[in-house]
């Protein structure tokens, strides 16, 4: 058994914590084959028939969850153990347990594939262990082949995210006002704070929803193009972090508490198409400094490359 030589690298980051180079095989685990599925998710076209046209109208598609399968041998290469010493009997055992415990039903694992100078990558959870037909031990023989099947919510795989900071960069300096008869309490008047703007790309094969992270102090503006969402004023030190994603849509604060009441009913969402060119807008009205506002706009594609 030896190490393939491949310009696509494939690497798998446990729940666990652990990792594996399936390509290189230097933790002990390789692929001999490429991976199932991983080129194409599977999907069904919505299309209807009408009385005034020939064929059917086609409506869209319907993508079904997403699935992996590849075939993996845990065992020793020159790579894992340059000077010969495979292991086999009780360390070949621990070694066989440790990489069949990175897989779980209830805990997604990343699947990272890295091809073309970029990196993608696939989250999902164990579905199948399938270990064949066994015509020797595993611990004599030193080698067990498994053919592994993954299965996850979103059938895309996931590429580097798209990000913006829009930090503070100061404002005029504040006047200090006493009211008319010069004892009134001390109050401060400040010029807002118009953070900026940036042009938005999405990069990928998939539509995707922004996620807004607004550190006070201060209130905000933020949006893309004509679809904007007013937040209410912040204290410094205070965090709101808005998920437009309509699957998963939340607002919260620094705490992970619910605080839809930050941000009213004045919001309105709105995703981000792929190759699109559209204006971020994010200002604070009033900030100071640690005011920031952080854009994250995720990025997805058909393939792992």
């Amino acid at each position: 058994m030896s190490a393939l030589h491949s310009r696509v690298q494939v690497r798998w980051a446990s729940h666990l914590g652990t990792e594996w180079n399936l390509m290189s095989g230097t933790e002990g685990a390789i692929l001999p084959k490429g991976l199932k599925s991983i080129l194409l998710p599977k999907f069904t076209q919505l299309t209807h028939k009408t009385a005034r046209r020939h064929g059917v109208r086609f409506e869209g598609i319907d993508w079904d969850a997403g699935d992996c399968t590849m075939t993996v041998v845990v065992g020793d290469t020159w790579v894992s153990r340059p000077a010969g010493n495979f292991r086999r009997g009780d360390e070949f055992l621990y070694l066989d347990r440790s990489f069949r415990d990175s897989f779980s039903p209830l805990y997604p694992g990343t699947l990272e594939v890295e091809a073309l100078g970029e990196s993608r990558s696939f989250s999902g959870r164990l579905v199948e262990l399938d270990d064949g037909d066994v015509d020797t031990m595993p611990d004599v023989r030193g080698t067990a082949e498994y053919e592994i099947t993954l299965a996850a919510e979103s059938p895309f795989w996931r590429g580097k995210d798209v990000v913006f900071d829009f930090p503070f960069t100061g404002s005029a300096t504040p006047d200090n006002y006493y009211g008319p008869t010069n004892a009134a309490p001390d109050f401060y008047i400040t010029g807002g704070n118009a953070i900026g703007n940036a042009v938005l790309t999405n990069p990928g094969q998939v539509e995707v929803w922004p996620t807004w992270t607004i550190d006070g102090p201060g209130q905000a503006v933020v949006g893309v193009g004509e679809h904007i969402t007013y937040v209410s004023g912040l204290a410094a030190g205070e965090r709101l972090v808005i998920v437009t994603d309509p699957s998963h849509s939340e607002v919260v604060d620094g705490g992970g508490n619910r605080a839809w009441d930050r941000i009213g009913g004045l919001y309105d969402f709105a995703p981000v198409k792929p190759g699109d060119d559209v204006v971020a807008t994010a200002q604070i009205i009033g900030g100071g400094p640690g005011a920031n506002i952080r854009l994250e706009l995720p990025t997805f594609y058909l393939a792992a490359y």
